[in-house]
């Protein structure tokens, strides 16, 4: 039989119509994952297409499994929706905690719907951003749903916590490993979270989203007496010096 096609210039505001009818259903569809970190889960179809073939960012995942471990209390700033939460969620087991941190309503949406079509009972979600201090902030949802940021100018209000007031409330238990990517705001994430760092002095996965930004990092991390190692272009991993530990 003879196939007929028919070709149709695309534009982008036809695409962005196009993939905005869709989305409805991409959140309703899950899909099992074949390989990769998050094998054996559940996705939903909006999810990125890296997450269904395990390949983002392949060098940080591997040192985050190598590191968090049965038991833990793992924090995901910045958690998207879903990929190290959900990783995190199985290397803990029941006997761990993960606490996911994000301020975008979408990805909010999709991460719970991620932790549920799963059956997942080891993560809180808290609907906020992290900040040097609790209230409120402005947020830009950016170019995609990983890009979103604070942003004097953005164009939703969110709610900002700290993690040294929440842990010192004993609203979340302290952490073991800390995954940080939040868009640019990483200084105002340790600046609220010294006193958690100097104390408990958690493993911490950092993407820094410029040289004057991993600079400042650094040096406040590394005063704590902590050992650096880039896990690949964007990210760093730093480990307290007086724990023994493996690079593999």
């Amino acid at each position: 039989m003879r196939q007929i096609s028919f070709a149709f210039p695309v534009t982008n505001s036809t695409l962005k119509k196009l993939l905005k009818l869709l989305k409805p259903i991409g959140e309703r569809l899950k899909v099992p994952v074949r390989q990769g970190p998050l094998k054996g889960f559940y996705l939903l179809a909006v999810a990125p297409l890296r997450f269904f073939k395990g390949t983002y960012e392949p060098e940080t995942t591997a040192l985050f499994v190598q590191f968090v471990k049965l038991g833990d209390i793992v924090y995901d700033i910045g958690a998207h929706m879903c990929y190290f939460t959900l990783i995190a969620s199985k290397q803990v087991g029941s006997e761990g905690m993960v606490v996911a941190f994000e301020p975008c309503p979408t990805n909010v949406r999709i991460l719970k719907k991620h932790l549920q079509i799963n059956g997942i009972t080891n993560v809180e979600t808290i609907e906020a951003a992290v900040t040097e201090s609790s209230g409120k902030a402005r947020f830009a949802f950016g170019t995609g749903t990983g890009k979103g940021h604070l942003a004097i100018d953005g164009e939703l209000e969110v709610k900002t916590v700290c993690i040294d007031e929440l842990v010192e409330k004993g609203i979340i238990p302290p952490p073991k490993v800390i995954k940080v990517d939040v868009e640019g705001a990483e200084m105002r994430v340790i600046a609220g979270a010294i006193r958690t760092i100097s104390t408990y002095r958690p493993i911490i996965f950092l993407a820094t989203h410029s040289e004057s930004l991993s600079k400042a990092c650094d040096k406040v991390i590394c005063s704590f007496g902590y050992l650096k190692r880039q896990a690949d272009s964007s990210n760093v991993i730093y480990i307290p010096s007086k724990l023994v530990y493996n690079w593999g």
